[in-house]
């Protein structure tokens, strides 16, 4: 029971990091299958019928770059 209370918790944090960390991405996946999707990340396998839109890896990837290039520009600044 703990363990399982744990593991659910761990979930709801990681989704909390990813909002925060990469909201491209979160914006991408809502448009896709929703935002009430984002509370069990489980459901991220709701994502697996866009696996072949080339579109949607297309989005995918200028998503990537963005969040790439934010953090590269923030660790650079942070290093000055």
């Amino acid at each position: 029971m703990a363990g399982e209370i744990l593991q659910r918790h761990e979930w709801r944090d990681t989704a909390s990091f990813v909002a925060l960390a990469n909201p491209g991405l979160i914006e991408l996946i809502t448009r896709k299958i929703g935002e009430s999707r984002l509370k069990d990340l489980n459901q991220l396998w709701d994502l697996e019928p866009f696996a072949d839109d080339a579109q949607f890896q297309e989005e995918w990837g200028e998503v990537k770059l963005t969040t790439s290039v934010a953090w590269l520009n923030l660790l650079s600044r942070a290093l000055e």
